[in-house]
């Protein structure tokens, strides 16, 4: 059983030069997500475009950690001279778990992992909170040969989900943050 696993793992792992001489990377991403709550929607816009930085570590050459913290502000509509409106600010954190799949110029990734978003909105109320939730994400992180140093550079593309409660209800007051997300970014390979 286990020359199977040998045999498919090495069928996989073609240019397993790209994983091989892969460092820590730091990731300047810019992120959209479009959420599922319709309060958040009425009031605010239904999706948002968010700023994050993540931290890829290689931990096996098929596998790597992905800490990743983001974070958005918004403001809703207001009426009168002294209205302030509405501001809504989330900022998630997320550590996602990678499955990697090299390829002739990059890898391939499928990641599974806990995410925590922490919100915060003012209004003629206050209102914060956190909500826990598990993000899944697919992507492909491209080398695009630009070396400065000892640093080389990538460009990085994913999608994913993150989902907040299985049944699609929300129990605990404040938001559901559960979202579609997409991000596109650039990564510094030290």
């Amino acid at each position: 059983m286990s020359w199977m696993l040998l045999l498919v793992t090495s069928a996989v792992a073609g240019p397993a030069d790209v994983i091989a001489n892969e460092g820590v990377t730091v990731v300047v991403r810019g992120l959209g997500e479009s959420w599922d709550d319709t309060s958040i929607s009425s009031v605010y816009r239904p999706s948002a475009f968010f700023g994050g930085v993540g931290l890829v570590v290689p931990v096996h050459p098929m596998l790597s950690l992905d800490l990743e913290v983001a974070s958005g502000r918004y403001v809703g509509p207001c009426e009168g001279e002294d209205c302030e409106g509405y501001k809504l600010s989330v900022r998630p954190v997320s550590l996602v778990v990678e499955g990697r799949v090299p390829m002739d110029s990059g890898v391939f990734f499928l990641g599974l992992g806990p995410s925590l978003a922490t919100f915060s909105e003012v209004a003629d109320f206050t209102r914060t909170g956190s909500k826990g939730s598990l993000d899944v994400r697919v992507g492909i992180r491209w080398d695009m040969s630009l070396e400065f140093d000892d640093v080389s550079t990538q460009f990085e593309l994913y999608g994913g989900r993150r989902m907040q409660r299985w049944d699609g209800t929300v129990e605990e007051p404040g938001f559901d943050l559960a979202a579609w997300r997409g991000s596109a970014g650039v990564g510094f390979v030290f």
